[in-house]
């Protein structure tokens, strides 16, 4: 019953690891006049916008890593401290909770990747809208709503069974990223709805990158005022 918080914390550490890295990167470099010097250097727009993209991304995974760690942690220390002294008592506790997650290195590989996705559309989605921003706090006013992006849904895991989510869901991009954590943390994850969920996360990181390569390249965006 409780899963849906390991999705949540991971989607939203993500969020706040990177978008400070992301705006300082963009909005940032704009404030300080930094990235005329930058884009006039002697690298393509496709170098600077990965490499923008790549620290923003490490910065996101490093959060989502720590929450996944906290889940092994609290989990290995339910299964082998607590439910044992707690007897036939502890089973009970599982038992009223729905069961007990998934902690076995499959699932933690999976889990893994898919945090990994969801960190790279978080890091494209950032670069996307913080680079037309002029300054870095009208950065951060453009980045706030996106909270509501992967609280909303991370708090809807756990009506999920009540709603009654199809197959569907699992194309829709940040939503499907969730799904599919919440699916492996709790055991019942299928292979086509993890692969439909790494394709479509693929495939909008993609969109996404090249729709900020092409505003890296627009000087009605670099140059606003």
């Amino acid at each position: 019953q409780l899963s849906w918080l390991i999705p949540f914390f991971i989607a939203i550490w993500t969020l706040t690891g990177g978008q400070m890295t992301a705006i300082d990167a963009t909005a940032g470099e704009k404030e300080r006049g930094t990235l005329e010097s930058l884009l006039v250097a002697p690298v393509r727009r496709s170098e600077v916008v990965f490499g923008k993209f790549l620290a923003t991304l490490v910065f996101g995974l490093t959060a989502a890593i720590a929450a996944i760690g906290g889940y092994l942690v609290g989990g290995v220390v339910m299964r082998s401290v607590f439910l044992p002294r707690m007897g036939e008592e502890g089973g009970s506790i599982v038992a009223i909770m729905g069961g007990s997650l998934s902690v076995d290195l499959q699932s933690v590989l999976l889990l893994l990747m898919s945090a990994v996705l969801l960190a790279a559309v978080v890091a494209a989605v950032l670069l996307s809208i913080a680079l037309f921003a002029r300054s870095f706090k009208e950065a951060q006013s453009y980045i706030a709503p996106l909270s509501f992006v992967f609280v909303i849904p991370a708090v809807a895991l756990q009506f999920k069974d009540l709603i009654g989510i199809g197959e569907g869901a699992y194309m829709v991009p940040v939503l499907n990223a969730l799904l599919v954590m919440d699916d492996i943390v709790k055991g019942t994850a299928s292979l086509s709805t993890i692969l439909v969920t790494w394709a479509s996360l693929a495939v909008v990181i993609v969109v996404l990158l090249a729709f900020a390569h092409r505003n890296f390249s627009r000087e009605d965006v670099i140059f606003r005022s």
